[in-house]
Protein backbone atom coordinates (compact mmCIF):
# COMPACT_ATOMS: atom_id res chain seq x y z
CA UNK A 1 0.00 0.00 0.00
CA UNK A 2 1.42 3.37 -1.01
CA UNK A 3 1.47 6.03 1.72
CA UNK A 4 0.20 9.59 1.29
CA UNK A 5 3.44 11.44 0.75
CA UNK A 6 2.43 14.96 1.76
CA UNK A 7 2.91 15.54 5.53
CA UNK A 8 0.57 18.53 5.38
CA UNK A 9 -2.52 16.48 4.76
CA UNK A 10 -3.74 13.44 6.67
CA UNK A 11 -6.99 11.61 6.43
CA UNK A 12 -8.81 8.92 8.31
CA UNK A 13 -11.01 6.43 6.53
CA UNK A 14 -13.97 4.79 8.24
CA UNK A 15 -14.86 1.93 5.93
CA UNK A 16 -17.72 0.41 7.91
CA UNK A 17 -20.20 3.24 7.38
CA UNK A 18 -18.50 4.57 4.26
CA UNK A 19 -17.83 7.83 6.09
CA UNK A 20 -14.67 9.74 5.38
CA UNK A 21 -13.21 12.32 7.75
CA UNK A 22 -11.71 14.88 5.42
CA UNK A 23 -9.21 17.61 6.19
CA UNK A 24 -9.06 20.28 3.50
CA UNK A 25 -5.85 22.28 3.57
CA UNK A 26 -6.79 25.74 2.39
CA UNK A 27 -4.87 28.14 0.17
CA UNK A 28 -2.53 30.34 2.29
CA UNK A 29 -4.91 33.25 1.85
CA UNK A 30 -7.70 31.33 3.59
CA UNK A 31 -8.23 29.80 6.99
CA UNK A 32 -7.92 26.06 7.26
CA UNK A 33 -11.31 24.42 6.81
CA UNK A 34 -12.41 20.97 7.88
CA UNK A 35 -15.37 19.24 6.28
CA UNK A 36 -16.95 15.84 6.80
CA UNK A 37 -17.31 14.14 3.43
CA UNK A 38 -20.07 11.53 3.57
CA UNK A 39 -20.29 9.03 0.69
CA UNK A 40 -22.85 6.27 1.36
CA UNK A 41 -21.95 2.84 0.07
CA UNK A 42 -24.59 2.78 -2.73
CA UNK A 43 -23.39 6.17 -3.98
CA UNK A 44 -19.77 5.01 -4.01
CA UNK A 45 -20.73 1.89 -5.97
CA UNK A 46 -22.58 3.90 -8.62
CA UNK A 47 -19.72 6.40 -8.89
CA UNK A 48 -17.16 3.64 -9.38
CA UNK A 49 -19.35 1.95 -11.96
CA UNK A 50 -20.16 5.32 -13.56
CA UNK A 51 -23.83 4.44 -13.96
CA UNK A 52 -24.96 7.44 -15.98
CA UNK A 53 -28.64 6.58 -15.59
CA UNK A 54 -28.43 7.48 -11.88
CA UNK A 55 -26.35 10.69 -12.05
CA UNK A 56 -29.21 12.94 -10.89
CA UNK A 57 -29.96 10.64 -7.95
CA UNK A 58 -26.26 10.46 -7.04
CA UNK A 59 -25.99 14.27 -7.09
CA UNK A 60 -29.03 14.69 -4.84
CA UNK A 61 -27.74 12.08 -2.38
CA UNK A 62 -24.33 13.77 -2.14
CA UNK A 63 -25.90 17.19 -1.54
CA UNK A 64 -28.20 15.81 1.17
CA UNK A 65 -25.30 14.15 3.03
CA UNK A 66 -22.79 17.01 2.53
CA UNK A 67 -24.59 20.23 3.50
CA UNK A 68 -21.33 22.21 3.42
CA UNK A 69 -21.25 21.92 -0.39
CA UNK A 70 -23.22 24.42 -2.45
CA UNK A 71 -23.09 22.34 -5.61
CA UNK A 72 -22.00 18.91 -6.85
CA UNK A 73 -20.95 18.60 -10.48
CA UNK A 74 -20.76 15.09 -11.99
CA UNK A 75 -19.27 14.47 -15.41
CA UNK A 76 -21.55 12.15 -17.45
CA UNK A 77 -18.49 10.86 -19.32
CA UNK A 78 -16.46 9.40 -16.44
CA UNK A 79 -18.49 10.37 -13.33
CA UNK A 80 -15.64 12.51 -11.94
CA UNK A 81 -17.31 14.54 -9.21
CA UNK A 82 -16.52 18.06 -7.99
CA UNK A 83 -17.73 19.60 -4.71
CA UNK A 84 -17.98 23.40 -4.55
CA UNK A 85 -17.67 25.62 -1.46
CA UNK A 86 -19.84 28.73 -0.92
CA UNK A 87 -17.16 31.11 -2.25
CA UNK A 88 -16.70 29.13 -5.44
CA UNK A 89 -13.56 27.25 -4.43
CA UNK A 90 -13.26 23.56 -5.23
CA UNK A 91 -13.24 21.57 -1.98
CA UNK A 92 -12.79 18.11 -3.38
CA UNK A 93 -12.58 16.14 -6.57
CA UNK A 94 -13.84 12.57 -6.42
CA UNK A 95 -12.18 10.59 -9.18
CA UNK A 96 -13.72 7.31 -10.26
CA UNK A 97 -10.49 5.80 -11.53
CA UNK A 98 -10.56 2.04 -10.99
CA UNK A 99 -7.68 -0.32 -10.38
CA UNK A 100 -7.51 -4.11 -10.13
CA UNK A 101 -3.81 -4.30 -9.36
CA UNK A 102 -4.24 -5.31 -5.70
CA UNK A 103 -7.13 -6.76 -3.79
CA UNK A 104 -7.81 -9.04 -0.83
CA UNK A 105 -7.52 -8.32 2.89
CA UNK A 106 -9.75 -5.30 2.24
CA UNK A 107 -6.71 -3.03 2.06
CA UNK A 108 -7.05 0.38 0.41
CA UNK A 109 -4.61 0.92 -2.45
CA UNK A 110 -3.77 4.64 -2.40
CA UNK A 111 -2.33 6.35 -5.42
CA UNK A 112 -1.07 9.83 -4.68
CA UNK A 113 -1.82 12.17 -7.55
CA UNK A 114 -1.09 15.79 -6.55
CA UNK A 115 -4.02 18.01 -7.39
CA UNK A 116 -6.35 15.10 -8.09
CA UNK A 117 -8.04 15.51 -4.74
CA UNK A 118 -9.92 12.66 -3.15
CA UNK A 119 -9.69 9.42 -5.12
CA UNK A 120 -11.96 6.41 -4.82
CA UNK A 121 -10.32 3.24 -6.08
CA UNK A 122 -11.91 -0.17 -6.16
CA UNK A 123 -9.47 -2.77 -4.87
CA UNK A 124 -11.71 -5.79 -5.36
CA UNK A 125 -14.90 -6.90 -6.99
CA UNK A 126 -16.65 -7.24 -3.65
CA UNK A 127 -19.82 -5.30 -2.82
CA UNK A 128 -18.18 -3.68 0.20
CA UNK A 129 -15.87 -1.20 -1.45
CA UNK A 130 -12.64 0.16 -0.03
CA UNK A 131 -11.34 3.64 -0.66
CA UNK A 132 -7.99 5.33 -0.97
CA UNK A 133 -7.28 8.93 -0.13
CA UNK A 134 -4.83 11.06 -2.02
CA UNK A 135 -4.27 14.78 -1.62
CA UNK A 136 -7.28 17.00 -1.07
CA UNK A 137 -6.88 20.75 -1.12
CA UNK A 138 -9.16 23.78 -0.99
CA UNK A 139 -8.36 25.61 -4.21
CA UNK A 140 -7.96 29.42 -4.61
CA UNK A 141 -10.64 31.66 -6.05
CA UNK A 142 -9.33 31.35 -9.56
CA UNK A 143 -10.69 27.80 -9.53
CA UNK A 144 -14.21 29.01 -10.15
CA UNK A 145 -17.03 26.65 -11.02
CA UNK A 146 -16.73 25.42 -14.60
CA UNK A 147 -18.72 27.31 -17.20
CA UNK A 148 -21.73 25.56 -18.72
CA UNK A 149 -20.78 23.55 -21.76
CA UNK A 150 -21.51 25.35 -25.03
CA UNK A 151 -24.05 23.90 -27.43
CA UNK A 152 -22.75 20.94 -29.35
CA UNK A 153 -20.96 21.88 -32.54
CA UNK A 154 -20.00 19.86 -35.59
CA UNK A 155 -19.81 16.09 -35.29
CA UNK A 156 -16.63 14.80 -33.71
CA UNK A 157 -13.93 13.99 -36.26
CA UNK A 158 -12.08 10.69 -36.49
CA UNK A 159 -8.89 12.35 -35.22
CA UNK A 160 -10.71 13.84 -32.21
CA UNK A 161 -12.32 10.51 -31.48
CA UNK A 162 -8.96 8.72 -31.63
CA UNK A 163 -7.49 11.35 -29.31
CA UNK A 164 -10.29 10.62 -26.84
CA UNK A 165 -9.49 6.93 -26.98
CA UNK A 166 -5.84 7.66 -26.23
CA UNK A 167 -6.85 9.81 -23.27
CA UNK A 168 -8.84 6.88 -21.87
CA UNK A 169 -5.86 4.52 -22.10
CA UNK A 170 -4.25 3.75 -18.75
CA UNK A 171 -1.49 1.38 -17.71
CA UNK A 172 0.49 0.40 -14.64
CA UNK A 173 3.69 -1.62 -14.50
CA UNK A 174 5.35 -3.34 -11.57
CA UNK A 175 8.38 -5.55 -11.04
CA UNK A 176 8.53 -8.02 -8.15
CA UNK A 177 11.22 -10.33 -6.87
CA UNK A 178 11.12 -12.72 -3.91
CA UNK A 179 12.96 -15.62 -2.34
CA UNK A 180 11.63 -18.11 0.18
CA UNK A 181 12.09 -21.34 2.04
CA UNK A 182 9.58 -23.98 3.11
CA UNK A 183 9.79 -27.05 5.32
CA UNK A 184 7.53 -30.00 4.41
CA UNK A 185 6.33 -32.40 7.07
CA UNK A 186 8.34 -35.55 6.43
CA UNK A 187 5.91 -37.92 8.11
CA UNK A 188 3.99 -41.03 7.11
CA UNK A 189 2.11 -39.27 4.27
CA UNK A 190 5.28 -37.88 2.67
CA UNK A 191 8.23 -39.96 3.96
CA UNK A 192 11.54 -38.28 3.12
CA UNK A 193 9.59 -36.04 0.69
CA UNK A 194 9.36 -38.98 -1.74
CA UNK A 195 5.60 -38.77 -2.41
CA UNK A 196 4.98 -35.05 -2.89
CA UNK A 197 8.47 -33.86 -3.83
CA UNK A 198 7.92 -30.37 -2.36
CA UNK A 199 10.73 -27.86 -3.05
CA UNK A 200 12.61 -26.31 -0.15
CA UNK A 201 13.85 -23.14 -1.85
CA UNK A 202 11.79 -20.93 -4.17
CA UNK A 203 12.91 -17.86 -6.10
CA UNK A 204 10.62 -15.82 -8.33
CA UNK A 205 10.77 -12.72 -10.50
CA UNK A 206 7.66 -11.16 -12.03
CA UNK A 207 6.70 -8.37 -14.40
CA UNK A 208 3.07 -7.30 -14.00
CA UNK A 209 1.28 -4.98 -16.43
CA UNK A 210 -2.29 -3.74 -16.12
CA UNK A 211 -3.81 -2.15 -19.25
CA UNK A 212 -7.23 -0.62 -19.92
CA UNK A 213 -8.83 1.48 -22.66
CA UNK A 214 -12.34 2.74 -23.48
CA UNK A 215 -13.45 2.81 -27.11
CA UNK A 216 -16.94 4.21 -27.68
CA UNK A 217 -19.26 1.94 -25.65
CA UNK A 218 -16.56 -0.73 -25.22
CA UNK A 219 -14.09 -1.20 -22.39
CA UNK A 220 -11.05 -3.45 -22.66
CA UNK A 221 -8.83 -4.64 -19.80
CA UNK A 222 -5.77 -6.92 -19.84
CA UNK A 223 -3.27 -8.16 -17.26
CA UNK A 224 -0.35 -9.87 -18.99
CA UNK A 225 2.21 -11.48 -16.71
CA UNK A 226 5.79 -12.65 -17.22
CA UNK A 227 7.18 -14.89 -14.48
CA UNK A 228 10.45 -16.67 -13.85
CA UNK A 229 10.53 -19.35 -11.15
CA UNK A 230 13.33 -21.48 -9.75
CA UNK A 231 12.70 -24.36 -7.33
CA UNK A 232 15.27 -26.44 -5.46
CA UNK A 233 14.72 -29.64 -3.47
CA UNK A 234 16.14 -29.58 0.05
CA UNK A 235 14.73 -32.89 1.32
CA UNK A 236 14.50 -36.31 -0.26
CA UNK A 237 16.60 -38.57 -2.47
CA UNK A 238 17.03 -35.80 -5.07
CA UNK A 239 18.24 -33.14 -2.64
CA UNK A 240 20.00 -30.34 -4.50
CA UNK A 241 18.14 -30.87 -7.77
CA UNK A 242 16.62 -27.68 -9.19
CA UNK A 243 14.31 -26.63 -11.99
CA UNK A 244 13.65 -23.24 -13.59
CA UNK A 245 10.70 -22.11 -15.68
CA UNK A 246 9.70 -18.95 -17.55
CA UNK A 247 6.06 -18.31 -18.43
CA UNK A 248 4.17 -15.56 -20.25
CA UNK A 249 0.42 -15.69 -19.72
CA UNK A 250 -2.74 -13.59 -19.41
CA UNK A 251 -3.82 -13.43 -15.78
CA UNK A 252 -7.01 -11.51 -16.62
CA UNK A 253 -8.44 -9.90 -19.74
CA UNK A 254 -11.98 -8.82 -20.59
CA UNK A 255 -14.04 -6.90 -23.13
CA UNK A 256 -17.21 -5.17 -21.98
CA UNK A 257 -20.00 -3.62 -24.05
CA UNK A 258 -22.46 -1.11 -22.59
CA UNK A 259 -25.68 -1.87 -24.44
CA UNK A 260 -27.73 0.64 -22.42
CA UNK A 261 -27.15 2.76 -19.33
CA UNK A 262 -28.31 -0.13 -17.17
CA UNK A 263 -27.26 -3.20 -19.19
CA UNK A 264 -23.81 -4.45 -20.17
CA UNK A 265 -22.25 -7.66 -21.44
CA UNK A 266 -18.70 -8.86 -20.87
CA UNK A 267 -16.56 -11.79 -21.89
CA UNK A 268 -13.08 -12.74 -20.82
CA UNK A 269 -10.86 -13.94 -18.04
CA UNK A 270 -11.65 -12.56 -14.59
CA UNK A 271 -11.02 -13.12 -10.92
CA UNK A 272 -14.58 -12.64 -9.65
CA UNK A 273 -14.60 -12.40 -5.87
CA UNK A 274 -17.46 -11.49 -3.57
CA UNK A 275 -18.63 -12.09 -0.03
CA UNK A 276 -17.51 -10.51 3.26
CA UNK A 277 -15.81 -13.62 4.71
CA UNK A 278 -12.11 -13.16 5.37
CA UNK A 279 -11.19 -16.85 5.71
CA UNK A 280 -13.31 -18.43 2.95
CA UNK A 281 -16.27 -17.35 0.80
CA UNK A 282 -18.93 -20.10 0.69
CA UNK A 283 -21.17 -17.88 -1.46
CA UNK A 284 -18.66 -17.99 -4.34
CA UNK A 285 -18.81 -21.32 -6.21
CA UNK A 286 -16.16 -20.45 -8.81
CA UNK A 287 -13.06 -19.78 -6.68
CA UNK A 288 -11.86 -21.91 -3.77
CA UNK A 289 -9.41 -19.20 -2.65
CA UNK A 290 -9.99 -15.51 -2.02
CA UNK A 291 -6.29 -14.63 -1.68
CA UNK A 292 -6.75 -12.55 1.44
CA UNK A 293 -4.16 -14.44 3.46
CA UNK A 294 -1.42 -13.33 1.04
CA UNK A 295 -2.31 -10.36 -1.19
CA UNK A 296 1.12 -10.47 -2.82
CA UNK A 297 0.15 -13.67 -4.61
CA UNK A 298 -2.38 -13.09 -7.37
CA UNK A 299 -5.38 -15.36 -7.98
CA UNK A 300 -5.50 -16.33 -11.70
CA UNK A 301 -8.74 -15.61 -13.53
CA UNK A 302 -11.04 -18.07 -15.25
CA UNK A 303 -13.17 -17.43 -18.33
CA UNK A 304 -16.66 -15.97 -17.98
CA UNK A 305 -19.50 -14.58 -20.03
CA UNK A 306 -21.48 -12.09 -17.96
CA UNK A 307 -24.72 -10.20 -18.53
CA UNK A 308 -25.48 -7.52 -15.94
CA UNK A 309 -28.70 -5.53 -15.48
CA UNK A 310 -29.18 -2.65 -13.05
CA UNK A 311 -32.94 -2.50 -12.49
CA UNK A 312 -32.70 0.20 -9.82
CA UNK A 313 -30.37 2.29 -7.74
CA UNK A 314 -29.76 -0.47 -5.17
CA UNK A 315 -30.22 -3.72 -7.11
CA UNK A 316 -28.02 -5.61 -9.58
CA UNK A 317 -28.89 -8.81 -11.43
CA UNK A 318 -26.14 -10.88 -13.10
CA UNK A 319 -25.98 -13.99 -15.26
CA UNK A 320 -22.57 -15.70 -15.12
CA UNK A 321 -21.45 -18.53 -17.37
CA UNK A 322 -18.06 -20.11 -16.69
CA UNK A 323 -16.89 -21.06 -20.18
CA UNK A 324 -13.29 -22.11 -19.57
CA UNK A 325 -10.68 -22.79 -16.89
CA UNK A 326 -8.43 -19.95 -18.09
CA UNK A 327 -5.38 -19.71 -15.85
CA UNK A 328 -7.34 -20.93 -12.84
CA UNK A 329 -5.52 -23.06 -10.30
CA UNK A 330 -7.63 -26.20 -10.00
CA UNK A 331 -4.79 -28.37 -8.64
CA UNK A 332 -5.97 -31.95 -9.30
CA UNK A 333 -9.66 -30.98 -9.47
CA UNK A 334 -11.41 -31.42 -12.83
CA UNK A 335 -12.93 -28.37 -14.50
CA UNK A 336 -16.47 -28.37 -15.89
CA UNK A 337 -18.63 -25.50 -17.22
CA UNK A 338 -21.19 -24.07 -14.82
CA UNK A 339 -23.49 -21.08 -14.47
CA UNK A 340 -25.03 -18.84 -11.81
CA UNK A 341 -27.91 -16.37 -11.57
CA UNK A 342 -26.96 -13.74 -8.99
CA UNK A 343 -28.64 -10.68 -7.47
CA UNK A 344 -27.06 -8.08 -5.18
CA UNK A 345 -28.53 -5.36 -2.99
CA UNK A 346 -26.55 -2.42 -1.60
CA UNK A 347 -28.13 -0.28 1.12
CA UNK A 348 -26.97 2.41 3.51
CA UNK A 349 -26.47 0.09 6.48
CA UNK A 350 -25.12 -2.90 4.57
CA UNK A 351 -25.44 -5.16 1.57
CA UNK A 352 -26.55 -8.66 0.67
CA UNK A 353 -26.62 -11.06 -2.25
CA UNK A 354 -28.09 -14.39 -3.34
CA UNK A 355 -27.45 -16.77 -6.23
CA UNK A 356 -28.28 -20.16 -7.66
CA UNK A 357 -25.36 -22.16 -9.09
CA UNK A 358 -25.46 -25.32 -11.17
CA UNK A 359 -24.21 -27.24 -14.19
CA UNK A 360 -24.27 -30.66 -15.82
CA UNK A 361 -21.46 -31.86 -13.55
CA UNK A 362 -22.33 -29.82 -10.47
CA UNK A 363 -25.00 -30.29 -7.81
CA UNK A 364 -27.40 -27.35 -7.77
CA UNK A 365 -26.73 -25.07 -4.82
CA UNK A 366 -28.30 -21.95 -3.33
CA UNK A 367 -25.86 -19.42 -1.91
CA UNK A 368 -25.93 -16.02 -0.28
CA UNK A 369 -24.18 -13.46 1.91
CA UNK A 370 -24.94 -10.39 4.01
CA UNK A 371 -22.94 -7.60 5.62
CA UNK A 372 -24.50 -5.26 8.20
CA UNK A 373 -22.74 -2.16 9.51
CA UNK A 374 -23.88 -1.88 13.12
CA UNK A 375 -21.82 1.26 13.83
CA UNK A 376 -18.78 3.13 12.59
CA UNK A 377 -16.62 0.54 14.37
CA UNK A 378 -18.57 -2.72 14.34
CA UNK A 379 -20.12 -4.90 11.65
CA UNK A 380 -21.66 -8.37 11.36
CA UNK A 381 -21.61 -10.59 8.30
CA UNK A 382 -22.27 -14.09 7.09
CA UNK A 383 -22.19 -16.39 4.06
CA UNK A 384 -23.73 -19.77 3.27
CA UNK A 385 -24.14 -22.42 0.60
CA UNK A 386 -26.73 -25.19 0.65
CA UNK A 387 -26.67 -28.19 -1.73
CA UNK A 388 -28.54 -31.49 -1.86
CA UNK A 389 -25.47 -33.36 -3.13
CA UNK A 390 -21.79 -33.23 -2.33
CA UNK A 391 -19.16 -32.68 -5.01
CA UNK A 392 -16.32 -33.82 -2.73
CA UNK A 393 -14.41 -37.11 -2.75
CA UNK A 394 -14.53 -39.39 0.29
CA UNK A 395 -12.35 -42.32 1.41
CA UNK A 396 -14.13 -45.64 0.88
CA UNK A 397 -14.29 -48.18 3.66
CA UNK A 398 -12.64 -51.07 1.79
CA UNK A 399 -11.43 -49.92 -1.62
CA UNK A 400 -8.60 -47.72 -0.39
CA UNK A 401 -9.46 -44.84 -2.72
CA UNK A 402 -11.19 -41.47 -2.85
CA UNK A 403 -14.61 -41.69 -4.47
CA UNK A 404 -17.63 -39.45 -5.01
CA UNK A 405 -20.42 -39.56 -2.46
CA UNK A 406 -23.05 -42.27 -2.83
CA UNK A 407 -25.55 -41.25 -5.51
CA UNK A 408 -28.40 -42.38 -3.25
CA UNK A 409 -27.41 -39.85 -0.61
CA UNK A 410 -30.35 -37.45 -0.30
CA UNK A 411 -28.96 -35.35 2.56
CA UNK A 412 -28.26 -31.64 2.51
CA UNK A 413 -24.83 -30.05 2.80
CA UNK A 414 -24.45 -26.67 4.47
CA UNK A 415 -21.25 -24.65 4.15
CA UNK A 416 -21.40 -21.35 5.96
CA UNK A 417 -19.76 -18.83 8.23
CA UNK A 418 -20.84 -16.12 10.65
CA UNK A 419 -18.46 -13.39 11.65
CA UNK A 420 -17.94 -9.92 13.01
CA UNK A 421 -15.41 -7.12 12.72
CA UNK A 422 -14.47 -4.34 15.11
CA UNK A 423 -12.19 -1.41 14.31
CA UNK A 424 -10.47 0.09 17.35
CA UNK A 425 -9.90 3.81 17.74
CA UNK A 426 -6.14 3.37 17.47
CA UNK A 427 -6.48 1.78 14.02
CA UNK A 428 -6.45 -2.05 13.96
CA UNK A 429 -9.41 -4.17 12.84
CA UNK A 430 -10.17 -7.53 14.48
CA UNK A 431 -12.24 -10.19 12.68
CA UNK A 432 -13.68 -13.33 14.31
CA UNK A 433 -15.42 -16.04 12.27
CA UNK A 434 -16.93 -19.46 12.88
CA UNK A 435 -17.05 -21.75 9.84
CA UNK A 436 -19.14 -24.90 9.44
CA UNK A 437 -18.30 -27.17 6.49
CA UNK A 438 -21.06 -29.76 6.08
CA UNK A 439 -19.15 -31.55 3.31
CA UNK A 440 -16.11 -31.99 5.54
CA UNK A 441 -14.88 -35.32 6.84
CA UNK A 442 -16.26 -36.84 10.00
CA UNK A 443 -13.85 -38.43 12.50
CA UNK A 444 -14.26 -41.84 10.82
CA UNK A 445 -13.77 -40.44 7.31
CA UNK A 446 -10.70 -38.50 8.44
CA UNK A 447 -9.19 -41.64 9.96
CA UNK A 448 -9.74 -43.58 6.71
CA UNK A 449 -8.31 -40.67 4.70
CA UNK A 450 -5.08 -40.60 6.71
CA UNK A 451 -4.91 -44.41 6.74
CA UNK A 452 -4.98 -44.26 2.95
CA UNK A 453 -2.28 -41.57 2.86
CA UNK A 454 -0.07 -43.46 5.27
CA UNK A 455 -0.49 -46.69 3.27
CA UNK A 456 0.58 -44.97 0.05
CA UNK A 457 3.53 -43.31 1.81
CA UNK A 458 4.64 -46.64 3.29
CA UNK A 459 4.44 -48.38 -0.09
CA UNK A 460 6.58 -45.65 -1.69
CA UNK A 461 9.12 -45.79 1.12
CA UNK A 462 9.34 -49.59 0.77
CA UNK A 463 9.87 -49.33 -2.98
CA UNK A 464 6.55 -50.99 -3.84
CA UNK A 465 5.20 -47.89 -5.63
CA UNK A 466 6.93 -45.51 -8.01
CA UNK A 467 6.12 -41.89 -7.00
CA UNK A 468 6.21 -40.85 -10.66
CA UNK A 469 3.29 -43.20 -11.40
CA UNK A 470 1.07 -41.99 -8.57
CA UNK A 471 -2.17 -40.28 -9.57
CA UNK A 472 -2.93 -37.84 -6.76
CA UNK A 473 -6.59 -36.88 -6.41
CA UNK A 474 -7.84 -33.70 -4.76
CA UNK A 475 -10.57 -34.06 -2.15
CA UNK A 476 -12.42 -31.10 -3.81
CA UNK A 477 -12.89 -29.66 -0.33
CA UNK A 478 -11.98 -26.12 0.63
CA UNK A 479 -11.53 -27.30 4.24
CA UNK A 480 -10.92 -30.94 5.22
CA UNK A 481 -13.01 -31.12 8.40
CA UNK A 482 -16.26 -29.51 9.62
CA UNK A 483 -15.76 -26.96 12.40
CA UNK A 484 -13.32 -24.03 12.40
CA UNK A 485 -12.59 -20.82 14.29
CA UNK A 486 -10.82 -17.97 12.51
CA UNK A 487 -9.15 -14.84 13.92
CA UNK A 488 -7.60 -11.95 12.01
CA UNK A 489 -5.78 -8.79 13.10
CA UNK A 490 -5.17 -6.09 10.49
CA UNK A 491 -3.58 -2.68 10.89
CA UNK A 492 -2.69 -0.47 7.95
CA UNK A 493 -1.01 2.90 7.58
CA UNK A 494 1.17 2.46 10.66
CA UNK A 495 3.29 5.63 10.55
CA UNK A 496 1.93 5.98 7.00
CA UNK A 497 4.28 3.18 5.91
CA UNK A 498 3.64 -0.20 7.52
CA UNK A 499 0.94 -2.87 7.28
CA UNK A 500 0.59 -5.85 9.61
CA UNK A 501 -1.80 -8.76 8.95
CA UNK A 502 -2.00 -11.68 11.42
CA UNK A 503 -4.30 -14.68 10.94
CA UNK A 504 -5.04 -17.91 12.80
CA UNK A 505 -7.32 -20.76 11.70
CA UNK A 506 -8.15 -23.40 14.31
CA UNK A 507 -9.53 -26.79 13.26
CA UNK A 508 -11.93 -27.49 16.13
CA UNK A 509 -12.23 -31.17 15.16
CA UNK A 510 -8.59 -32.29 15.23
CA UNK A 511 -7.18 -29.27 17.17
CA UNK A 512 -4.58 -28.43 14.53
CA UNK A 513 -4.04 -24.83 13.51
CA UNK A 514 -2.59 -22.63 10.79
CA UNK A 515 -1.11 -19.21 11.47
CA UNK A 516 0.16 -16.62 9.01
CA UNK A 517 1.73 -13.17 9.07
CA UNK A 518 2.06 -10.53 6.34
CA UNK A 519 4.30 -7.47 6.71
CA UNK A 520 4.58 -4.56 4.27
CA UNK A 521 6.90 -1.57 4.38
CA UNK A 522 6.38 1.24 1.89
CA UNK A 523 9.79 2.78 1.41
CA UNK A 524 8.43 5.37 -1.04
CA UNK A 525 5.70 5.84 -3.62
CA UNK A 526 7.52 3.34 -5.87
CA UNK A 527 9.37 0.91 -3.61
CA UNK A 528 7.78 -1.61 -1.26
CA UNK A 529 9.24 -4.42 0.85
CA UNK A 530 7.07 -7.35 1.88
CA UNK A 531 7.30 -10.58 3.79
CA UNK A 532 4.93 -13.49 4.32
CA UNK A 533 5.09 -16.61 6.43
CA UNK A 534 2.77 -19.35 7.68
CA UNK A 535 3.09 -22.44 9.80
CA UNK A 536 0.93 -25.37 10.85
CA UNK A 537 0.51 -27.06 14.22
CA UNK A 538 -0.56 -30.68 14.50
CA UNK A 539 0.62 -34.17 13.75
CA UNK A 540 0.71 -36.59 10.83
CA UNK A 541 -3.02 -37.27 11.13
CA UNK A 542 -4.12 -33.64 11.35
CA UNK A 543 -5.12 -31.23 8.60
CA UNK A 544 -2.60 -28.46 9.21
CA UNK A 545 0.37 -30.53 10.36
CA UNK A 546 0.47 -33.46 7.95
CA UNK A 547 1.89 -31.85 4.78
CA UNK A 548 3.65 -28.53 5.47
CA UNK A 549 5.39 -27.52 8.68
CA UNK A 550 6.18 -23.90 7.78
CA UNK A 551 7.13 -21.62 4.90
CA UNK A 552 8.14 -18.00 4.39
CA UNK A 553 9.42 -15.56 1.81
CA UNK A 554 10.50 -11.94 1.47
CA UNK A 555 10.65 -9.68 -1.54
CA UNK A 556 10.58 -6.23 -3.07
CA UNK A 557 8.22 -4.46 -5.47
CA UNK A 558 9.01 -1.55 -7.79
CA UNK A 559 6.18 0.43 -9.39
CA UNK A 560 7.38 1.66 -12.79
CA UNK A 561 4.37 3.77 -13.79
Amino acid sequence: MRPVSSPKKRFRLIVGGALVLLQAAAHPAHAVETHRLVIPIPVAQHLLGCRAAFIDTIREELLVHNLWATEVIISPLDCNTTFLLPDGRTAAVVSTEMTYSRWSTGLPAPSVKPGAGFTLRRTSTQPQLTYSISELEARPEDRAPPEPEPPSGPEETVVERAAGWLDSFSTTGRLLGSAGHQRPSLGAINPDNQVLGLPGMLTTAEARWDLSVDVWQLQFMAKPRLTWTREELRQGPDTGASTADTELFLLEGTARANLFDTVFLSFGRENLQWGPGQSVNPSNPFFFENGRENPIREIPGIDFFRAVWLPSYSWTVSWLLNTGKGEGDFANRPWHPSYALKTDYVGYAGNAGALVHGGDDFPTSVRGYFHWTASDAASLYGEASLATESGALYPTGTGGALEEADGDDSGSYLFGLIGGAYTFAIGPTLNVEYIYNGEGYSDGEANRFFDLGHAVGGAVEAGLLDPAELELRDTRLRLLRRNYLFLQYLQTEIANRFTVLLRWTENLDDRSGLGSVLLEWNLSDRWRLFGYGDGGSGGNRDEFGSVMRWRGFAGVELSLF
